[in-house]
């Protein structure tokens, strides 16, 4: 049965971008899905579809081409609302995919605001900024796998054959004009408040025209507060009519052991969580070896998951992560050089992900924790799943959900973009996933 009535429609580039906006949906009283196979979008009932494409570290054409292919697989739909979900740091082929995204949809208007206010991510004169520096000038653009080498969001949305927008800066957009620019099909705009969001969806909102949205979660969270009144969603579990659970899986995975948390991001935000759990709790971290890995993949993650069943019996919260442990070529003996390097951080979440899939396929774990997008798909696809059921929304931007599908279904989850959270999220996110059972798989 094909979910035809979809209320809201989400295409995202990386999966916990995809669950930190397809909560926004959940937090409406609505249902909401993050499928990451475009195939399995008619087998899905909810309120909202999350895609996620997978498509930031892929090639700009390559890019496209995934983009085009998760249209086609929403169908027309023209009753929803459609969100472009894009990374609130400008990372990914932006440009490249609202072109494809436009071409196949053709919606009347683009808006795009792609700052994130609660997470420190604001924009002024088109220059976008984190925790107050240019994106470009930040820990971010030297992303192995996604550099950013511009901070000006109309650059970044022609780049790769976009198309080209006009940028609303903050005069017109507090002055009340913004509703003015009724010719206009692609438009950007400055944001450093929560309230610059809502000016924008105001003014966007009222011209009656079809939007093709994008943004962040947070220009999502505002949009979705606006249009759709809470708690008007489909009928709740028991009507098979309309229960999302009546088209997932049945049953779910034997819960129990420590929680399970999986770190890969290399932000430095990722890294103070990590040390603060460790530091303040009974955490214990099985890191892994770069040396290692280069020379033996095999016994490397054979050697992590005998030291983590060699200490799950010790501690109520077991952390993988790559983090203390940063690639060096020179170190690690390779002479590679930078064709290594660069395809480094794809070997670290690849054995990352085999070593969490070989671990939970012989033990219980309570709950999971992933941080770093990269990290998040592998460990998804490594044990099987199709998607998740979003729950909830702990702290802005970290979304609590359940696996569907694959040897961990019904598994309570929670993902984090590497540079969101504080120091304690790591500590309140492991608190949380103790506290979950197996109810309401």
């Amino acid at each position: 049965m094909r979910g035809d009535d979809f209320k809201v429609i989400v295409i995202a580039d990386d999966l916990t971008g995809a669950n930190d906006t397809g909560v926004q949906i959940v937090k409406r009283g609505l249902e909401a899905v993050t499928v990451v196979d475009p195939t399995l979008v008619g087998a899905t009932l909810a309120d909202g579809i999350v895609l996620d494409t997978e498509s930031r570290t892929l090639s700009a054409e390559e890019a496209r081409a995934a983009i085009r292919e998760a249209a086609r697989a929403l169908g027309g739909r023209p009753n929803a609302l459609l969100y472009k979900k894009i990374d609130s740091t400008l990372r990914g082929h932006i440009g490249a995919e609202l072109g494809a995204l436009i071409r196949e949809l053709e919606p009347d208007r683009v808006v795009c605001a792609p700052a994130y206010p609660k997470n420190g991510r604001t924009t002024r004169n088109g220059i976008h900024f984190l925790h107050g520096i240019p994106i470009d000038r930040t820990e971010v653009a030297g992303d192995p796998r996604n550099p950013v080498d511009t901070a000006s969001v109309p650059a970044v949305l022609a780049k790769d054959g976009g198309p080209h927008f006009l940028h609303v800066g903050l005069g017109v957009l507090r002055s009340g004009q913004a509703g003015n620019l009724a010719a206009e099909r692609f438009l950007s705009f400055d944001c450093e408040e929560q309230e610059d969001l809502r000016r924008i969806v105001r003014a966007m909102g009222e011209t009656g025209k079809r939007i093709l949205w994008c943004g962040s979660a947070g220009l999502a969270e505002v949009l979705l507060e606006e249009v759709l009144p809470a708690g008007k969603g489909r009928e709740k579990s028991g009507d098979a009519k309309g229960s999302r659970r009546s088209v997932v899986p049945t049953g779910g995975v034997d819960t129990g052991g420590p929680v399970f948390s999986v770190i890969g991001s290399r932000s430095s935000v990722s890294r103070r969580q990590l040390e603060t759990a460790i530091a303040s709790t009974s955490a214990h971290a099985v890191r892994l070896s770069p040396q290692a890995l280069v020379h033996s993949p095999s016994r490397e993650r054979g050697r992590i998951v005998r030291e983590l069943e060699d200490r799950m019996a010790q501690t109520d919260h077991l952390i993988l992560t790559s983090l203390g442990t940063e690639p060096d070529t020179r170190s690690a003996g390779f002479s590679g050089g930078q064709h290594f390097q660069d395809e480094l951080p794809e070997r670290i979440a690849g054995c990352l992900s085999e070593a969490t899939a070989e671990f939970v396929q012989r033990n219980r774990i309570t709950g999971m924790f992933l941080s770093g997008g990269d990290t998040a798909i592998h460990v998804i696809r490594a044990v099987g799943a199709g998607g998740l059921r979003l729950e909830s929304e702990l702290e802005p931007g970290i979304p609590a959900s359940r696996l569907i599908g694959g040897i961990l279904h019904g598994l309570p989850l929670v993902t984090k973009a590497g540079a969101f959270g504080d120091g304690e999220t790591l500590v309140r996110s492991a608190r949380y996933l103790a506290m979950q059972s197996r109810e309401g798989i």
